[in-house]
């Protein structure tokens, strides 16, 4: 375990994977992105106390969990090794949670970003090549 005086630690090592397995829940995810946005706005607007800290550190952990079990593969090999894993029960500071928030967030917009940028260029890929074309009748039917 890879694991820094701050208190953020890494529980596995980024593995290559590549395979097409899909986001199982993407709605859920959607939810958790909101979630972790808005969380990371109120960890903005005012310092926490030790208790907040702490609701705020299992919060992190717990949605890591959910997030990890709605990506693929490959994803969460990614998400692994790009997101600190705040250990609960550890010092954190208010910076060390704005990071941390602010790390998932700007991941779980790339992730969406790649969703849509998919879903574009596979929608692009099934229209007929003569979309937009005016019709024209085949040769056969004059």
């Amino acid at each position: 375990m890879n694991q820094q005086a701050t208190g953020v630690a890494h529980p596995r090592a980024a593995v290559a994977v590549t395979d097409d397995e899909p986001i199982t829940d993407p709605a859920k995810l959607l939810r958790l992105g909101g979630m972790v946005k808005q969380l990371l706005e109120e960890l903005h607007a005012q310092p926490l106390d030790a208790a907040g800290r702490s609701r705020l550190v299992d919060a992190h952990a717990a949605t890591l969990a959910e997030i990890e079990a709605t990506v693929p593969a490959a994803l969460r090999a990614e998400l692994d090794e790009i997101a600190p894993h705040l250990r609960v029960g550890a010092a954190i500071s208010d910076a060390e949670l704005r990071i941390a928030q602010a790390q998932l967030v700007g991941w779980l917009e790339g992730v969406f970003q790649g969703v849509q940028f998919a879903m574009a260029v596979g929608g692009a890929g099934a229209q007929p090549e003569s979309a937009g074309a005016p019709d024209r009748p085949s040769p056969r039917s004059r």
